[in-house]
């Protein structure tokens, strides 16, 4: 199961939002999540100054083209997350900031985890 969270170094939202995605890979990975960091920022300098202050345990990809975020996911607004079920499903998508951290979230997430549907 992938997380895709589309975020930029400018967002106040994605940075708050940070920490709780963080701790939401933490808790998880061992049982198969995978969350990717996708940023929109245009500098690849400035996306590894801001991670070098704010390090988070998943991985950071830039997508400075917009290949991604626009293309592929045609995203509307950021924070932007996306959930892909382990067959490569999109089950959720969810725009503006998240509480990672909420107990509906992780029961979401563990749903999923064992191959269950998003409800």
């Amino acid at each position: 199961m992938v997380v895709i969270n589309f975020w930029a170094t400018w967002c106040p939202e994605c940075i708050e939002e940070m920490p709780s995605l963080d701790n939401l890979y933490r808790s998880y990975k061992d049982k198969g999540l995978i969350i990717l960091g996708i940023s929109v920022d245009r500098k690849e300098r400035t996306v590894r100054e801001f991670i070098t202050k704010n390090p988070v345990s998943y991985p950071i990809l830039l997508d400075r083209k917009g290949d991604v975020f626009v293309k592929k996911y045609v995203v509307i607004g950021l924070p932007a997350t996306y959930i892909i079920d382990k067959e490569g499903n999109l089950v959720k998508r969810y725009i503006g900031r998240q509480d990672f951290d909420s107990e509906a979230f992780h029961q979401q997430i563990e749903r999923l985890l064992e191959g269950g549907n998003e409800g």
